[in-house]
């Protein structure tokens, strides 16, 4: 019989508490966690897509009443404000955003999915002074706990053999781990096969390069 594993995750499915902490992430949780410690009350999340930076900034959101704001129209008398994905922003926007919480003396919670480069010089040099954190990829705990989570979200569960036969084929990387299980997944539905040990190694023969 295959052993389940028991995986540690400090939180629920699919909510701000939903992250698993590790030494990939933990420099960033932290930050999270003394928030009133950043400089210049402003901090910026680096981390590629599935890192967790926005379930961070969810957690921020949950803890200290903060709220997300999609553009100038959102701004209003709350004292912690974020900025999800600042890639997205136009850099107008994005500079009256971050000189209105100067003013203000706001806190600011910035995230984007690597270090941004804009036109304006002066929004270059304010990104630039803003404290950064840097969502590393995941480490070998960390890869593991998130194969468990992405196949627990599908109400999956798999067994110690299993995650370790996706760990050793997949690159890692936070958007391979995510694309990888979804495959899986798919394949179980469409073949309307269990998710065992040689149904995984068919998978990534057939179907996963």
């Amino acid at each position: 019989m295959q052993k389940i594993l028991e995986l540690e995750s400090t939180y629920k499915d699919n909510c701000a508490d939903d992250f698993i902490t590790s030494f990939s992430n933990i420099e960033a949780y932290n930050a999270i966690k003394n928030w009133d410690m950043w400089q210049n009350n402003r901090m910026l999340i680096i981390g590629s897509e599935k890192s967790g930076k926005s379930l961070l900034a969810k957690l921020w959101e949950k803890n200290t009443g903060a709220i997300f704001i999609n553009g100038l129209d959102d701004l209003d008398d709350n004292e912690r404000i974020i900025v999800d994905n600042v890639e997205n922003y136009n850099d107008s926007t994005l500079i009256s955003i971050i000189n209105f919480a100067q003013e203000k003396s706001l806190s600011l919670l910035l995230t984007c999915s690597k270090y941004p480069s804009f036109n304006l010089k002066d929004l270059n040099s304010r990104i630039k002074s803003i404290y950064k954190v840097v969502l590393k990829e995941p480490d070998e705990r960390l890869a593991k706990l998130l194969i468990e989570k992405f196949f627990r979200q599908k109400q999956i569960s798999i067994s110690e053999e299993i995650i370790e036969l996706i760990y050793q084929n997949i690159e890692r990387k936070y958007k391979s781990i995510d694309e990888v299980v979804n495959i899986i997944d798919k394949q179980s539905i469409i073949r309307k096969r269990k998710i065992t040990l040689q149904f995984i190694q068919e998978v990534f023969k057939n179907i996963i390069p």
